[in-house]
């Protein structure tokens, strides 16, 4: 039996030495059936080029210019499904991997035909044994995440394969069938919110999503939230995720419940929407847009 070739997407933004640790990561990597494209999202310090020199035999895609994530990452996957892969892992260069990290996701995926996502243990990089990831749940109602062990040190809790409803896009496997069913990433979701979309379109499909402990990676979590562009681009993608899978009543008691609960944690914060408190106007601008702002989804986007 042919071992499945497994496309890794990493996406770069003026982020020559994340992005030089993630791929040496994956060149150590123990997985015999791999290839890796870098895409470029209109860096402007030169690090595109000084990547071409440092790994002349990766690919680069380049977008032309800062467009949005999910639009980067589509280039890569898009790439990628041309270029034969039965798998697609797809990267944020702020991550590395263990070097047996992709063999035990598809060893998963290959038991499990049904499965059309899988998501590795992720750790804090700057706290190597602590959980930043090991699964998540949805909350029926709001599609709140429910992170498994986040911020705790790794114990055997965390240690059973399972089922999970949810995978962040930093490390995520993809079936090459979930991905020509369900399209690929919607990009009116410029940055957040859109694993949750394409998990949810996943599940609703009828592909399961698995969380893979044997399966490890570190994250640089990112510092950038709790600026005015996160606050507003935080509430816009959550109002556009309830209005895409929500109809009726549930739609309009969701939309009542996101102006309500952004009044609420302004009196009552919590560590999280003290993040966005200090630009509010920005965060009810996002809530307004993501309510009106009705772009249309592009054609290889599905559901």
């Amino acid at each position: 039996m042919s071992v499945p070739h497994v496309f890794a997407v990493v996406t770069n933004w003026n982020g020559l030495e994340d992005t030089t640790e993630c791929i040496e990561s994956l060149l150590q990597s123990k997985y015999e059936n791999l290839s890796i494209v870098i895409v470029d999202n209109g860096s402007t310090d030169g690090c595109a080029e000084i990547l071409s020199q440092r790994f002349p035999t990766i690919p680069q895609v380049q977008t032309g210019q800062n467009a949005e994530v999910t639009a980067a990452y589509n280039k890569g996957l898009e790439y990628a499904l041309l270029h034969d892969a039965d798998y697609l892992l797809m990267l944020n260069n702020d991550t590395t991997l263990h070097a047996d990290m992709i063999r035990h996701l598809v060893d998963t995926a290959q038991a499990k035909p049904q499965i059309g996502v899988l998501t590795p243990k992720i750790y804090y990089y700057d706290r190597p044994d602590v959980i930043w990831f090991a699964g998540a749940r949805c909350h029926p109602w709001d599609f709140g995440a429910y992170d498994r062990g986040e911020g705790a040190i790794d114990s055997p809790s965390n240690n059973s394969t399972r089922e999970t409803e949810y995978a962040w896009a930093c490390g995520m496997l993809f079936s090459r069938e979930l991905l020509e069913e369900i399209g690929l990433f919607d990009t009116r979701f410029w940055l957040y919110y859109d694993d949750v979309d394409i998990c949810l379109r996943a599940r609703k499909a009828g592909y399961k999503i698995w969380y893979v402990p044997e399966a490890k990676m570190w994250h640089k979590v990112s510092g950038s939230t709790g600026s005015k562009r996160f606050a507003r681009t935080w509430a816009r993608s959550k109002m556009l995720l309830y209005r895409k899978h929500t109809r009726g009543l549930h739609q309009v008691g969701l939309i009542i419940y996101a102006f309500f609960h952004s009044f609420f944690r302004l009196i009552f914060p919590s560590p999280f929407s003290k993040k966005i408190n200090s630009h509010y106007g920005a965060y009810l601008s996002g809530l307004w847009e993501g309510l009106f702002w009705c772009k249309s989804i592009k054609t290889n986007i599905a559901g």
